[in-house]
């Protein structure tokens, strides 16, 4: 899906929903399987790290997390002969050239802080910290938790030592698992089946993750509001739970109350607001969805 973007009145809106329907996604571009005892799906739509997970909480589910050997060599499965995705479907730029598909993790919040969050909610156990040798070569894994990042190969045994993440160009915060070696030319960063970070505005496929081997329930509305990062400095980004419950109003308050900007008779399931306008301080947002709940988050602005 191609997103344009319109800068209005200090707004930088960014209609992603328009075009997805009752859902956000059709059965003949779903592969399902199992693995002990959970359901998956690789799910064969071009979406950006906040849409492809919100697409995976309005199914009941959340973008991967993986936890072991066997669960990653499970899912490339899977993704290479079940669903059959080609290993040149999309090239990304940032990622040397490879194509990818998103898992459930991130560092969006604080950069080198990998947490699993794929349902988008902020909140997830964090495996991994700073960046590999391609990067500030701080890399260090948390609780020795399992990963796979490029280099892995190359450390079987020590989880730290590894070439990614490395925020290329400071702007890598989601992480996708690879189909081919990067760069392309060498494989020399990692290889087939690896992780790397890359931007999270790539549009890609995604494999969603449900905690029990039950079947989707697209119908199943949520109210979820996201509102990221915080504290923010440029911009703020406001999700909702996805296609089936669009936001169709914001507020911003200032700290004393006073409404500082408006938008509505908007129908979209992410919007960034530019904050260039706003003095720094805590801020309010106030957010309406299209089924009729109404929100009110927090967020900080320096």
């Amino acid at each position: 899906m191609k997103k344009i973007a319109i800068l209005l009145s200090g707004l930088l809106a960014i209609p992603v929903c328009n075009g997805i329907s009752q859902d956000c996604t059709t059965p003949e571009k779903v592969f399902s399987f199992q693995f002990q005892g959970k359901k998956y799906e690789i799910v064969k739509e071009l979406y950006s790290w906040n849409v492809a997970s919100q697409c995976a909480a309005d199914r009941g589910g959340y973008l991967v997390q993986i936890n072991s050997k066997a669960e990653q060599d499970t899912v490339f499965r899977s993704i290479i002969n079940g669903a059959k995705v080609s290993t040149t479907y999309k090239p990304v730029n940032d990622g040397g050239g490879a194509s990818y598909v998103w898992i459930g993790a991130n560092d969006k919040a604080n950069e080198g802080t990998w947490i699993w969050d794929g349902d988008n909610d902020g909140a997830g156990t964090q495996f991994w910290s700073g960046q590999g040798s391609a990067g500030a070569n701080n890399g260090e894994v948390i609780n020795g938790l399992y990963n796979n990042w490029g280099g892995a190969s190359v450390h079987p045994n020590n989880p730290a030592l590894r070439n990614e993440p490395d925020n290329y160009n400071g702007n890598q915060d989601g992480a996708a698992m690879a189909l081919a070696g990067w760069p392309v030319s060498t494989s020399s960063l990692g290889i087939t089946g690896e992780w790397n970070d890359i931007g999270i505005t790539a549009t890609l496929y995604f494999v969603v993750e449900y905690d029990s081997s039950s079947t989707t329930n697209p119908e199943k509305l949520s109210a979820r509001v996201n509102v990221f990062p915080s504290p923010a400095t440029d911009y703020i980004t406001v999700t909702s739970s996805g296609s089936q419950n669009p936001l169709v109003e914001i507020r911003l308050y200032n700290i004393l109350g006073s409404e500082v900007y408006r938008t509505h008779g908007i129908r979209t399931c992410e919007y960034n607001i530019n904050l260039s306008d706003y003095q720094p301080g805590i801020y309010f947002v106030h957010t309406a969805l299209e089924q009729g709940q109404v929100t009110k988050q927090k967020v900080i602005i320096r």
